[in-house]
């Protein structure tokens, strides 16, 4: 299974939609991630439920509190939904630095938050799926693609 986020690319001061993709899903009951971003973005990290190809009928909550994110997701439709290849599982808006340069690239990633231990980001661990017998997180098979702003 792999999760994506999109590469776009944008002027100085525009707003750009950064869609999250996933492939080859195998089913899921709920899913919890976590995306960094370059600090020198701003605008609304938000996500949208709009007529498009979404991955999940869902129920959101997001925390934009912080850097990294979090969003978490419980499909509608219940346990084990497979998504279509594609699909996106949420949109995020982001306002381009109004001084950025010609190909300038501002980083998106996965990350399972900050580690308690160095206060570093740790990347492209976080993605867990929720069991169909319990509220236990459970590790799945992803892998992780970040994205970029240019």
């Amino acid at each position: 299974m792999y999760y994506i986020i999109a590469d776009v690319c944008g002027k100085p001061g525009e707003e750009v939609e950064v869609l999250v993709y996933v492939y080859g899903a195998v089913g899921t009951s709920g899913y919890l991630v976590n995306i960094a971003y370059d600090t020198r973005l701003t605008g609304r990290f938000d996500v949208e439920d709009a007529s498009r190809n979404w991955a999940y009928a869902a129920g959101m909550t997001i925390n934009l509190d912080t850097n990294p994110f979090c969003v978490v997701c419980l499909p509608k439709s219940g346990y084990n939904v497979t998504a279509a290849d594609g699909s996106a599982l949420f949109a995020m808006w982001v306002t381009i630095p109004e001084d950025a340069q010609a190909g300038t690239t501002y980083q998106f990633s996965f990350t399972d938050g900050i580690d308690p231990e160095t206060g570093k980001i740790k990347h492209n661990e976080v993605l867990r799926n929720v069991s169909d017998d319990s509220n236990e997180l459970i590790p799945n098979d992803v892998s992780f693609y970040g994205g970029t702003i240019t």
